[in-house]
């Protein structure tokens, strides 16, 4: 089975929160910048994003060419297991198979478990940012006090002497 048969030239890339998506082709070159993109194999670029423009496509069509490159690899698979249950180590091949469907099962859970984990991640973090700038507002009012108590803890004191 030749894998790169199933290559169109271009890929699927996603910003960290896999919210946008562009369709790339492979080895296009892009602008550098400060704009993080990402693809389903875990390359990383940084780039201009006025330069990812011409290259959107929207989540549905994203999912579509995902499930498509998906199903076209199991069935390449499926393919080579047929082939192989016409040999002498049909057995292996057969119990193979029914493995590999479980396989697949798991990688197509797997990758919509991972988006939805790192979209919980972010959430996370963005929460979190928002409790250090709510605590932070509170410290000048906090220190005040402490202010205050000291002083008046030492004007105590110096009262006694």
């Amino acid at each position: 089975m030749n894998l790169d048969s199933f290559s169109d030239g271009k890929s699927i890339w996603m910003d960290e929160a896999g919210a946008a998506f562009w369709l790339i082709p492979d080895g296009a070159p892009l602008a550098g910048g400060g704009f993080a993109i990402r693809n389903v194999l875990g390359a990383r670029r940084s780039v201009d994003a006025a330069a990812l423009a011409p290259f959107a496509i929207p989540r549905d069509q994203a999912d579509a060419r995902a499930r498509a490159r998906l199903a076209a690899l199991a069935d390449a698979l499926k393919e080579t297991v047929a082939q192989l249950l016409q040999s002498p180590i049909a057995p292996a091949v057969a119990a193979a198979s029914g493995e590999l469907r479980r396989l697949e099962d798991r990688v197509e859970h797997g990758v919509e478990a991972i988006g939805a984990g790192v979209r919980h991640l972010l959430a996370g973090v963005k929460s979190a940012f928002h409790s250090v700038e709510e605590h932070a507002a509170q410290v000048p009012d906090e220190l005040e006090n402490v202010v205050r108590a000291v002083a008046a803890r030492l004007s105590t004191l110096a009262k006694r002497d």
